[in-house]
């Protein structure tokens, strides 16, 4: 029997570690750059990639070359060092016969698995399963390993389809509380056709199992799925959580882990449906020891690789807040900007209508990333709090965190910077001066230095801004709890509140991000991502007298503001609310002619640019987006677009903890009310009839825009256009080489951006972000500008 069990042992399948391949350095230069220079990413969209032998050469961006040699994990499974410098790590397997198999790595940033583009884990969280098909024979996988060390090994699967109860989100139980709970945990599908027809089964403890039918699941891939937790009376602590998947009633995978409940004074996490993705996701709340209508309400933002739930757990609760800890959708995250900062915000808007407090109560603080994200929250939404608290916190990616600043830049490098504004805090500064601010600091941080702190002291003294600043004698980074709960800096929160001042200036960089300050909405900019601005104070006889910079559009609400009878706008003109219907007179809108007088408009204009349908580009990955497969081109096309749809479905998932649908473009009508993403160009995706008006027309072998015409297979596209309420995306290009350029553009990465439309040949892959060809913004009606425009000249 020893023996038999022995052989069975032998038998089993086991997991495939990676320990040995070739290895280059320097050969990728990325950051927080739009563009990047990629020696061999150039070879793989050219279609010329070849699987490289030691002493190999290939160019190096900064010049010379750059040789494959051999490298070997170390006795823990991890390859160290050189590779992981801008380099790629090129590993071998072969295998007996087809098979599914999961490849498991962590500290590669992506993959290509036979050629194939394929998420990474970047941060080394070793919880991404990513499924691909095992050919009979060689197999390859080419790991870009741009942050740090990689460790990878194929594993079997145990089913078909499988949970991975590694990455969950879990909501904890309150005592006394009966309510049905929202969790999600990854699906993973091992077969080569979609998944549908699934169920998770889910039961806690010894009570009944609740079943939810998931969504469909793409082939070869996983999904972040939801499912509905039920329960009864339970005492607080870890309880068991059994799960089950299902198909058509049968029982594929199980999988246990555990549930928390916990007092109501304890702190705990609540999940939400979030209105970005249509995922599942968390917030933590050190709740108030004695709720009342009459409390303050603080919003805290995390640092670098914490989680939300231990934000929340470094303060001690208190009678007289609720602190609420969103969770900028990762650890990491988007740094408090792009998809951070619209977390941050849905689970603000959550928490006010969730917890009692004083309006006038409002507070946001945070440290480190968190202490960033306390000053971009807090001057891009001075609407939003009546003070707000960084600790060891950074201004900006261009003070702190390598944002991209082009050397003499031309036209189009201007307008590319142009368009990441939104994340340049400083443009915002004066926004500062409706707040009360406290800033905290350790005087030996060394890891945001001090100096940054130092910094926003000086510029706020400069513009008269009120504040209370301490440095902390002989503190790092993390001092203890301290560093966020600060007694000092919570007797200041303590004591604020909002005000509606007679005086105030407000600064957007986008409307589309932020548009209204005290009953002020700016709805329109004459210049895109330019810093629009507007001062208001209210005269002796009540009315306002309002001025303007970079404003084409302003709406008034006169219930916030009490503008009735009339505002003097700009020093020239007396305007009154039109008509005598009641609703009309509640929202003035003006806007601005081309020689600069301003004329009432009470009808807003709904086929222009606002605050809802805006660009730049990122801002289409929104309003549950969905991502959009072009099915009409050739082969070669069609498997493009497949493999970069679920490689942006990933990266999602593993960046931004989401999930997304994944379409065919026959299918776009069923989602008629929902952004969408379209991939390809007009003759291979169907759906490129909804942009069919658009400024910009996009089809195999040509781009063209405002009588601009650039034709040939090597250029790619980014640009977003407006259908009825909603916003459409496109990811495209020209040819093969255009469209697999695309695949690893940066948009999920923090502090990136693309204006309105963006037109790259694949060149810039070695010539860098000055062989760009064009970038631009569309007017305020959705047409091409020339004024607002920049194309490259040779």
């Amino acid at each position: 029997m020893l023996l038999a069990s022995l052989v069975l042992v032998a038998l089993r399948p086991a997991d495939i570690p990676l320990l040995s391949g070739l290895g280059i350095s320097e050969v990728s230069q990325g950051g927080r750059a739009p563009v990047g220079i990629d020696t061999v990413q150039s070879q793989i969209v050219a279609g010329q990639w070849k699987e490289p032998h030691a002493g190999d050469k290939v160019p190096a961006p900064r010049g010379g070359e750059r040789e494959w040699t051999a490298v070997t994990a170390n006795k823990n499974g991890t390859f160290d060092g050189g590779p992981a410098n801008g380099g790629y790590i090129d590993c071998t397997a072969d295998s007996d016969s087809d098979k599914p198999m999961l490849l498991v790595a962590a500290g590669d940033t992506l993959v290509y698995i036979n050629g194939v583009i394929r998420a990474g884990d970047p941060y080394g969280y070793g919880y991404l399963k990513i499924p691909f098909e095992m050919k009979k024979g060689h197999n390859e996988f080419l790991f870009l390993c741009g942050r740090g060390s990689l460790k990878a090994s194929l594993t079997p699967v145990d089913a078909p389809q499988m949970l991975n109860t590694g990455d969950m989100t879990l909501p904890d139980i309150l005592v006394g509380e009966h309510q049905e709970l929202l969790g999600a945990i990854p699906v993973v599908n091992s077969e080569d056709r979609e998944a549908s027809n699934l169920e998770i089964g889910a039961q806690v403890g010894d009570g009944k199992e609740v079943r939810t039918k998931l969504p469909r699941i793409g082939a070869m891939t996983l999904r972040k799925c939801p499912f509905h937790i039920g329960y009864g009376d339970l005492a607080p602590g870890d309880v068991p959580l059994k799960l089950n998947l299902y198909r058509g009633g049968k029982l594929l995978h199980s999988a246990s882990t555990t549930i928390s409940v916990r007092k109501p004074v304890e702190h705990y996490k609540r999940t939400f449906v979030s209105q970005i993705d249509g995922s599942v996701q968390y917030y933590a709340v050190c709740p108030a020891l004695k709720p009342s209508k009459d409390n303050a309400l603080i919003l805290t933002v995390h640092g670098a690789s914490v989680e939300a739930i231990g934000q929340a757990r470094a303060y001690q609760p208190k009678d007289w807040c609720t602190i609420v800890a969103p969770t900028n959708r990762r650890p990491f995250g988007f740094d408090w900007e792009d998809w951070g900062r619209m977390d941050a915000m849905e689970v603000w808007n959550i928490a006010k209508k969730e917890f009692p407090h004083d309006p006038k109560r409002v507070i946001l603080t945070g440290h480190s990333m968190g202490g960033h994200g306390t000053w971009t929250l807090g001057l891009t939404f001075p609407n939003e709090f009546a003070a707000i608290g960084p600790s060891a916190g950074w201004i900006s990616f261009w003070s702190y965190a390598g944002g991209w600043t082009p050397k003499e830049p031309n036209a189009v490098e201007t307008m590319l910077r142009r368009s990441m504004n939104s994340s340049d805090t400083l443009l915002m500064l004066n926004n500062a001066k409706m707040e009360d601010i406290y800033i905290l600091h350790g005087d030996k941080d060394d890891n945001v230095p001090v100096e940054q702190a130092r910094e926003m002291k000086q510029r706020l003294t400069d513009i008269g801004a009120k504040f209370e600043y301490h440095e902390q004698p002989g503190a790092g980074h993390w001092w203890g709890n301290q560093c966020v709960d600060w007694p000092p800096m919570f007797e200041m929160f303590d004591k604020a509140r909002y005000e509606y001042p007679d005086k105030f200036e407000f600064t957007t960089v986008n409307p589309g991000v932020s548009a209204s300050c005290r009953g002020i909405t700016i709805d329109e900019q004459i210049d895109p991502l330019l810093p629009s601005k507007v001062a208001a104070a209210r005269q002796a006889d009540g009315t306002w007298s309002i001025t303007t910079e970079n404003v084409a559009k302003l709406s008034f609400d006169t219930s916030r503001i009490d503008v009735l009878p009339s505002i003097t706008i700009d020093g020239a003109q007396e305007l009154r609310a039109g008509g005598n219907d009641s609703d009309a007179r509640k929202v003035m809108s003006v806007q601005v002619r081309n020689n600069g007088s301003w004329i009432p408009d009470v009808i807003r204009d709904k086929d222009g640019k606002s605050p809802e349908r805006s660009g730049p580009f990122k801002l289409a990955f929104q309003n549950r987006f969905v991502l959009v497969v072009g099915t009409h081109g050739t082969p070669g096309e069609n498997a493009w677009a497949a493999n970069k749809a679920r490689y942006d479905a990933e990266s999602w998932a593993y960046r931004g903890n989401g999930a997304v649908d994944v379409i065919r473009d026959d299918e776009v009508g069923k989602y008629k009310d929902r952004n969408l993403i379209l991939y390809g160009n007009a003759d291979t995706n169907s759906a490129f009839k909804l942009v069919a008006k658009c400024p910009m027309q996009l089809k195999r072998d040509s781009v063209e825009i405002g009588g601009h015409s650039m034709k040939g297979e090597d250029f790619a596209a980014l640009y977003l256009y407006p259908q009825g309420s909603r916003m459409i995306g496109v990811v495209g290009g020209t040819g093969l080489a255009g469209l697999r350029y695309t695949d690893r553009l940066p948009y999920f990465t923090s502090g990136v951006a693309y204006p309105d439309w963006t037109i790259l040949p694949t060149s810039v892959l070695t010539k860098g972000s000055k062989a760009v060809s064009a970038a631009g913004f569309f007017g305020n009606d959705w047409q091409f500008d020339e004024k607002q425009s920049a194309f490259e000249t040779r």
